[in-house]
């Protein structure tokens, strides 16, 4: 449903705390946080949404481009940290599949 939005101005705002994400554009608060929540194992402090509107084609264009409607979320973590984006990578933040990685080899010994 979510992922990150990664550019370099995201990752200057990732070392700051703030993490971006394209979201469906009818999603809601409640889901976009537990969707964080459940999937980077953090705890979201505030969210900030951005809406953006389709557009129709220009006419005088001879290919007929549309832009659909998107929205964009931007997460800021009471505890926790995500390594998706670059910034975070070195610090040592866990994902939902590491914590499964650790699981399955646990029970392999």
């Amino acid at each position: 449903m979510i992922k990150p939005k990664v550019t370099e101005k995201n990752v200057a705002r990732a070392k700051k705390g703030y993490y971006t994400f394209e979201v469906p554009y009818y999603s809601t608060y409640g889901q976009v946080r537990n969707e964080i929540e459940e999937l980077f194992l953090v705890k979201v402090k505030r969210l900030w949404f951005l809406s953006r509107g389709g557009e129709n084609p220009s006419s005088r264009q001879r290919a007929k481009h549309y832009r659909l409607r998107s929205r964009q979320v931007i997460a800021s973590l009471k505890s926790g940290q995500i390594s998706v984006f670059g910034a975070e990578a070195e610090k040592g933040g866990k994902t939902k599949a590491d914590n499964v990685k650790s699981k399955v080899k646990e029970k392999k010994k």
